[in-house]
């Protein structure tokens, strides 16, 4: 079973915390793809869909389906071996989006990672998750 560095980073026991689970590493490729923004990955900077962006734009259908598709050819381009088929954005507030990706490992069904990104300037100990 290949070892990844479970996100975000911290130390358990001593050790970098580290995940054999696929499930949560491919998740956690998928969280990095999705809030990762454009020029932001040193020596990849096509890296990233940047979700940031539609935090303060109004989302209408033109806007979100040229998301969409951006979204899952870069998820597919950056993420071998898994077949994405949709993802869903919902704003929860102006700061806050709700994200839920649809993806498919071979030989399973359709799986789904639903998480909450939100601006880091506006998080308090008052933001609820």
């Amino acid at each position: 079973m290949p070892t990844s560095f479970v996100t975000p980073f911290h130390i358990d026991g001593g050790r970098i915390a580290s995940t054999t689970d696929y499930i949560t590493s491919v998740e956690q490729k998928i969280l990095s793809v999705i809030t990762t923004n454009m020029f932001e990955r040193v020596g990849i900077s096509s890296y990233g869909i940047g979700i940031n962006q539609l935090l303060f734009e109004p989302i209408d259908d033109l806007l979100f389906a040229d998301f969409r598709t951006d979204a899952l050819n870069e998820l597919q381009d950056r993420i071998s071996g898994i077949i994405f088929s949709d993802i869903r954005v919902s704003v929860v507030d102006e700061t806050q989006a709700e994200i839920t990706v649809y993806y498919r490992l071979p030989l399973a069904q359709t799986r789904q990672t639903t998480f909450v990104v939100a601006m880091p300037s506006n998080l308090s100990e008052e933001t609820g998750f």
